[in-house]
């Protein structure tokens, strides 16, 4: 009798840690075109086992077997951490079915101790459990595998400066590239909105900068637009090389890192300061001399615990999801890293990716927190979010401007504006086709905010129709010796989002022919 409960109580039952593992991989292989980051992909998957050790250990304190306690921990990770996904397919999203699906999580936990503290366990159930684990680890593990081998051999945007002349601009000045991501044009403000956002074109102006009140982008979604102003090129090169029938967006948000004006910078002496979202492919650059990043919600991680029990528990219990909390702070803490980079004595280009007006909607007009789960319609919300975002503008310029250096080079953009109300949602947009879109639509998601401070009277200014591709090649040429071409300011969109390189041409029905 003892010898045999030695045997068994010795078994090495690891499959809680392989349970933990697997929603993690899961959703990590089935997202491998969204740009997932080692780094990121590494953090939810030592959160997950990290949970699964503190489960087994609290319920090795009561069980007192090692075997008993691991088959419970199995089951109440497994529990736990597919909730969410439990709940999505049902169609639950908060009230009394969430309640009793949280009551159910607990309920079933209980019986789960119960059953292996009155039956013990097979031994060769362990020995099952490990092995269904370990393939369901591995069968996703391998194409995330095949994926980071394969990022050495990613496309890479040339050069395109020639004779660069740090010296052409007289003292070195601070270059600041500030994005606020789907920040609407005037018009769509006015005209879709009703909102007359006058005000801010009007403070820019009076502070020196270049307005551009009808500036289009280049590109409907965030991966195309920076891709494009960061590298001074449209995306035809990388389309050919990917080919337009790819759905592979990786190699599209890699090129968002160790990017040519970056590249251009640093060979010219600057510090790149890279002030980051809680988005993947700007959170951090790799290149990037500084990294500012705030707190460790991504949103991969965002995506892995929509599956699990916590969102569920949080809406329960704290009524605001802490990642609404953090995307608050967060705001703020780019703005201070924004105060550090200017007291720097060395000169530095700096990007930084506001997440704002775009969702969640957790700023009031004056700056005050509220939940993204709100009853408001959703351009009210958005009204309020980019009047705080026009606050943001004036806060940090200027104290840019205030900076005690020569006067810096600041460049204000959009990269987008607001998707259509019907897809303004978290992950509505994988909906949508750029193609089948209404004129309407288009100008709601093209119009941008386009501003640029350039100090010392440049001998070229930017023009009326100035896209953002053309932002680099502008500066380059006023302020650092070079003589680049400007291209053709046109403007693209995709097919969808299962074809990120299939581009069609619709600048003449934003502005007409001609």
């Amino acid at each position: 009798m003892t010898a045999g409960w030695s045997r068994r109580a010795s078994s090495p039952g690891f499959h809680p840690l392989l349970f933990a593992s697997f929603p993690v991989v899961f959703v990590w292989s089935h997202n491998l075109d969204q740009g997932v980051t080692l780094s990121q992909g590494l953090t939810a998957l030592a959160a997950a086992m990290s949970f699964s050790v503190v489960v087994f250990c609290l319920l090795r304190l009561f069980l007192k077997d090692w075997s008993r306690s691991a088959v419970a921990a199995s089951v109440i990770v497994i529990l736990f951490l597919t909730l969410g996904r439990v709940g999505a397919l049902l169609g639950v999203s908060g009230g009394p079915l969430e309640v009793f699906l949280v009551a159910e999580l607990l309920v079933l936990s209980l019986v789960a101790i119960v059953a292996v503290r009155m039956i013990r366990p097979p031994e060769t159930l362990t020995r099952t459990l490990n092995l269904i684990g370990l393939v369901l680890v591995i069968l996703n593990i391998v194409p995330i595998v095949a994926v980071q081998e394969s990022k050495a051999a990613g496309f890479r945007f040339p050069s395109v400066t020639e004779r660069l002349d740090p010296s052409a601009s007289g003292p070195e000045r601070d270059v600041y590239y500030l994005i606020f991501d789907r920040y609407a044009g005037a018009e769509t403000l006015s005209s879709l909105y009703g909102f007359d956002n006058s005000g801010i074109y009007t403070w820019l102006s009076d502070q020196g900068f270049e307005v551009t009140k009808d500036a289009l982008a280049n590109y409907p979604q965030t991966s195309h637009s920076l891709a494009s102003s960061l590298n001074m090129s449209y995306l035809d090169d990388l389309a050919r090389a990917q080919g337009e029938d790819s759905s592979a967006w990786t190699p599209l948000r890699r090129t968002l890192h160790d990017s040519t004006i970056a590249r251009t910078f640093q060979a010219m002496g600057y510090k790149y300061e890279h002030i980051g979202s809680w988005w993947e492919a700007t959170a951090e650059d790799p290149t990037a001399d500084d990294n500012y990043v705030y707190g460790t919600y991504t949103e991969f991680l965002g995506t892995f615990l929509s599956t699990t029990a916590i969102p569920s528990i949080e809406r329960l219990f704290r009524g605001t999801p802490n990642i609404d909390k953090e995307q608050w702070d967060r705001v703020h803490f780019q703005m201070r890293a924004l105060g550090e980079i200017v007291s720097d004595p060395e000169p530095t280009f700096t990007f930084a990716h506001f997440l704002l007006p775009h969702t969640p909607y957790i700023f009031l007009a004056d700056g005050s927190f509220v939940p993204s789960a709100q009853d408001r319609p959703i351009e009210e919300m958005y009204v309020d979010q980019l009047k705080y975002t026009n606050k943001v503008i004036e806060q940090v310029v200027t104290e840019l401007q205030a900076g005690s250096g020569p006067a810096p080079i600041i460049v204000i953009q959009s990269d987008e504006g607001p998707h259509p109300p019907a897809h303004d949602e978290w992950g509505e947009e994988l909906k949508l086709s750029w193609a089948r879109a209404s004129d309407v639509e288009l100008g709601r998601k093209l119009r941008i905010l386009n501003a640029y401070y350039l100090p010392g009277d440049p001998a070229i200014k930017p023009c009326p129709t100035i896209t953002p591709v053309n932002t680099f090649r502008l500066i380059l040429n006023d302020y650092f010796g070079e003589s680049l071409p400007l291209l053709p300011d046109r403007t693209y969109v995709f097919t969808d989002f299962e074809h990120p390189y299939r581009f069609e041409d619709v600048t003449d029905r934003l502005r007409g022919p001609g």
